[in-house]
């Protein structure tokens, strides 16, 4: 019993250290799973397509897609378009965090790894 109320503690800190670093309005839905899985792209330099994204969090393009125009729309997220992917023979959009996003996220999982030892 006192490791499940540990464990329930250690949740809600991290909620509330998310609360503290991200707007609220960021973690709902898939808005959590899209920022950490840009942020694990950016840790390696990268960006992914929206495509990627999908199958990384198991959402649907129309969600996925809402909430990329969110994030853009809040200095989150940008967009880069390349002219022609070879093998669509469309264009083709990747997305990455901001700088700022980059530095928010870093933080909180800084703090967040700093908050597990202490526990």
């Amino acid at each position: 019993r006192n490791d499940e109320i540990r464990g329930l503690d250690f949740l809600l800190s991290v909620r509330a250290l998310k609360e503290k670093f991200l707007d609220p309005k960021w973690l709902e839905g898939p808005g959590w799973d899209i920022l950490i899985n840009l942020y694990k792209a950016s840790m390696d330099s990268d960006s992914l397509s929206a495509e990627e994204l999908c199958r990384y969090t198991d959402y649907t393009s129309p969600t996925l897609t809402r909430y990329l125009e969110y994030f853009t729309k809040s200095g989150m997220i940008e967009k880069s378009v390349f002219p022609l992917a070879s093998h669509t023979f469309a264009p083709y959009t990747t997305v990455s965090l901001t700088d700022i996003a980059t530095r928010r996220m870093s933080d909180l999982l800084r703090e967040l790894h700093i908050n597990s030892q202490i526990r």
